[in-house]
């Protein structure tokens, strides 16, 4: 009776031996390849790059209501290790996602800690700022921030109470 209920309730693994290779990604070209890194998908976007920048930015923007800013810099508590060149291509990147009809907004570059200290005069684009850096020699990671704003639709959206004491 035992050789029965072997039998009767034998268990073939095959199905699961193949759902457990095709998990694991043997045998399987395609595969999901790792998500890329930040810095990646900055300095050198694709367009699924720059759809997870939009709907990275059109979220943000709805949480903060309107407005975000956006650091860049360091990535899962690692530098990214960003050059003079690499800031401006993060900045133009960022800009380029920012001016999607999704998100619609603007881009601020509000601090650079690579900048010199000094501050343009009146109120010139904050890419001015890019050009006057200066390598970061105590080791810190050099990192950027950037507001970005949604674009007003209404004008009842521009209106702002300023009260001066």
């Amino acid at each position: 009776m035992a050789d029965n209920l072997k039998t009767k309730y034998a268990v073939d693994t095959s199905l699961f031996d193949a759902l457990v290779e095709q998990a694991s990604g043997a045998g399987n070209e395609s595969a999901v390849a790792e998500p890329r890194a930040l810095k990646q998908r900055l300095l050198t976007p694709d367009d699924a790059d720059m759809l997870f920048l939009t709907d990275t930015l059109a979220r943000r923007l709805t949480e903060g209501h309107g407005e975000v800013v956006f650091e860049a810099g360091v990535d899962n508590g690692t530098s990214m290790d960003l050059s003079d060149d690499d800031i401006k291509t993060v900045t133009a990147t960022l800009t380029a996602a920012a001016d999607r009809p999704l998100v619609n907004a603007f881009v601020q570059l509000l601090y650079d800690s690579g900048a010199d200290d000094t501050q343009p005069e009146g109120k010139k684009h904050a890419r001015a700022i890019v050009e006057k850096t200066k390598p970061v020699s105590n080791g810190a990671a050099r990192t950027v921030s950037y507001l970005v704003r949604r674009r007003p639709q209404r004008i009842e959206d521009m209106l702002e109470v300023r009260v001066a004491v």
